[in-house]
């Protein structure tokens, strides 16, 4: 039989350099799946978060509406719901405007802030943004 590689001298033990690199190959790419993963775990529950805090800023949002047109000398109120707790700071820029810092807490111990306004006039529907 003639030698195809002129390195060889002995065929006999070329097969286990191959084998080790065929297996260290599969390792690598094993490896990087389950890196890839975990950071598509860390990815969802981050969005799962996200979606969370927001939905509690809505519910927060709808029920401060309720209790600005009840009472407007609110400064601060708290809510407390099954997801985890919203803390809003309330400044009266004028008559029927507001500034408003929502700080979420999930259960998880997230945390999140984020600036709103609110017009409310009494006479008109609220209008929000």
């Amino acid at each position: 039989m003639k030698k195809k590689l002129f390195f060889t001298n002995n065929q006999h033990g070329f097969m286990l350099p191959l084998v080790l690199i065929i297996i260290s190959l599969v390792i690598v790419l094993m490896s990087s799946n389950i890196h890839h993963y975990h950071n598509n775990l860390a990815i969802t529950k981050n969005q799962i978060d996200q979606v969370t805090m927001e939905t509690l800023i809505q519910i927060a949002r709808e029920k401060l509406k309720r209790k600005l047109l009840e009472n407007e000398q609110l400064d601060k109120e708290t809510f407390t719901l099954p997801q985890g707790e919203v803390t809003v700071r309330i400044t009266r820029l004028d008559e029927h405007s507001y500034r408003l810092l929502f700080t979420v807490t999930l259960d998880e111990q997230s945390k999140f802030q984020q600036i709103g306004f609110m017009n409310i006039n009494k006479e008109a529907e609220i209008i929000s943004y």
